[in-house]
């Protein structure tokens, strides 16, 4: 008989969803006290007032709570953390594919169970909302299903980037900052570079009040987001945008897990040809955090030699932390000429 592989295991599955059921529980009620206070504000409202105007805009106002994203930037990442939890320890890695089942089936049952954690409170809460709107009569619910797509668009891709984040490291800390890093990145490096222009290039109008490339960060873009649709200005690019770079992060999550070796557990980076990027990488975000931070207390920004001087000594913190974290150990000054090769870069 030919045999016959499965890409999912009911067992895995159930054995997820009844250790981490305490995931799903604690969003599903912080979720269900979001939705409450909202549906008791705009009913109250809409009994207080009979003028059309008012009522007409009732149910708006679910796309006004940008506080909702704190959910987003929280859970998602929770639920990969703790399905995909044993590749940080070695013991628990071992066993887990020991198991006689293939890669391909622990990747798909994990992840599987994980998104059923994050999004089965949305599901449930989104039908009390609907339920409740229509039961108290409420003119559109077109808010409501709007405000549901663009909660379970952006579950989906900040799930795949938390999997995603954690197919390059060990460890369970790296996976949370690397997930955080990434998704304020676009917006932080647009900063950096306005603050230099504002300052050394003559006739730049800074534009700080605004953010160019901030749909590139998810949690940031949020509330603009729902203001936008709030508005009927939506931004559909966007959401299309997110759905694809969700479905390009579960593909390369897939492939990087199949390639992953089990010896990586507790490692800062798992692939070495991640290393380099890494290493430098911390240097720069480094070098323009704080040196931005020397330049601001000591007030020179206006200053390039203070701006250099700055920026190198961050770029070194940055460039020998990175060292130290990825050998485990505070000897790492030998590679020195690397920071060199980076700060006259």
């Amino acid at each position: 008989m030919p045999l016959k592989t499965s890409y999912f295991n009911k067992g895995i599955f159930k054995n997820n969803i009844k250790r981490y059921w305490l995931i799903s529980f604690s969003y599903t009620f912080f979720l269900f006290l979001f939705i409450v206070d909202y549906l008791f504000t705009e009913i109250e409202g809409m009994n207080r007032s009979s003028i059309q105007g008012i009522v007409s805009s009732v149910g708006q106002d679910i796309l006004d709570r940008g506080d909702f994203a704190i959910f987003l930037g929280l859970f998602p990442l929770i639920s990969a953390l703790a399905v995909f939890s044993y590749m940080h320890f070695p013991k628990n890695t071992a066993m887990i594919h020991s198991l006689p089942l293939t890669r391909s089936t622990l990747f798909v049952t994990n992840y599987l169970s994980g998104l059923f954690l994050v999004t089965i409170p949305l599901v449930i809460n989104s039908l009390i909302l609907i339920i409740t709107e229509v039961l108290a009569g409420f003119p559109d619910l077109s808010y409501a299903l709007i405000w549901i797509g663009i909660n379970l668009i952006t579950t989906f891709l900040l799930y795949n980037f938390a999997v995603f984040a954690g197919m390059f490291t060990g460890h369970m800390a790296a996976q949370t900052i690397f997930f955080y890093i990434f998704n304020f990145l676009v917006v932080f490096l647009e900063a950096v570079a306005v603050r230099i222009f504002h300052h050394f290039l003559f006739g730049y109008v800074s534009g700080y009040s605004s953010s160019t490339f901030e749909a590139w960060s998810p949690l940031a873009y949020l509330t603009s987001l729902y203001r936008g649709f709030q508005n009927n200005r939506g931004d559909i690019i966007a959401l299309i945008g997110y759905v694809l770079a969700g479905m390009v992060f579960l593909a390369l999550s897939y492939y990087l897990y199949k390639k992953r070796h089990m010896e990586v557990a507790t490692d800062v980076i798992s692939f070495s040809f991640v290393k380099p990027i890494f290493k430098y990488s911390v240097a720069f975000c480094s070098a323009a955090l704080i040196g931005g931070i020397i330049l601001t207390i000591f007030g020179v920004e206006n200053n390039l030699a203070a701006y250099i001087i700055s920026y190198l000594i961050g770029g070194f913190i940055g460039f020998f932390a990175a060292e130290m974290l990825m050998r485990k150990t505070f000897k790492v000054f030998n590679s020195y000429k690397g920071y060199i090769a980076f700060a006259l870069v």
